[in-house]
């Protein structure tokens, strides 16, 4: 087995357990409006675009305003984000080992403000958003991006992440990939046919560092 030297984070539902504050914010923005969505409406309609997330949600509408008023409220709710158990510990771990870790993340706003308020921010030597990319995930140019900065190899990097498109960026990048069973996605993670399926953050490690 390579040594791994570069562990790339999907952020939401891989790091921090935002899924709830999410469907919160949706629901929020829409109620604003006076369109009334159940949390179970909600969730499904949920994609890796607020754009996206919005179209499937309002159809007819203008998505601009959405997005604005989501916008607003979104730095409102941040503070209630946390990262999942285990990932400061692992984290630590990984960074005694001289391990690279960066996170390539399909949001365009507030990334840094939730790392800063997870008490992460300082940790990832690189964080790609999807303003930094002109193709998000499952394109693999937010992994290529990382993985030229920091001067490692492919067979020498792993993606960790929730979802589909976080699977499917690590498999078109050439690189392992990880889906945990924690996020969004749930057990239909496997589905996606990661290399590694975790069941709590913790697991990574065994995972990463190898003897």
């Amino acid at each position: 087995m390579n040594r791994i030297e570069a562990v790339l984070f999907d952020l939401d539902g891989t790091l921090v357990n935002s899924h709830k504050i999410v469907v919160e914010l949706f629901k929020t923005t829409l109620d604003f409006y006076n369109i009334h969505l159940s949390n179970e409406e909600i969730a499904p309609k949920i994609v890796h675009t607020l754009e996206g997330s919005y179209q499937a949600m309002v159809q007819g509408e203008d998505i601009n305003k959405f997005c604005l008023k989501h916008g607003e409220l979104n730095g409102e709710l941040i503070p209630k984000i946390e990262t999942f158990s285990g990932v400061y510990e692992v984290l630590n771990e990984f960074e005694k080992s001289k391990i690279e870790l960066a996170v390539v993340t399909a949001r365009t706003r507030w990334t840094e403000e939730i790392l800063r308020s997870t008490g992460l921010k300082g940790i990832f030597k690189k964080v790609v958003t999807g303003s930094d990319v002109a193709n998000n995930k499952p394109d693999p140019e937010g992994i290529y991006k990382v993985l030229g900065e920091l001067g490692v190899r492919k067979i020498n990097a792993i993606m960790i992440g929730d979802t589909a498109p976080d699977i499917g960026a690590g498999k078109n990048a050439g690189i392992e990939t990880v889906g945990v069973t924690y996020g969004f996605y749930g057990n239909k993670v496997i589905e996606c046919n990661p290399d590694y399926v975790i069941n709590n953050f913790v697991e990574l490690r065994e995972i990463v560092i190898r003897k």
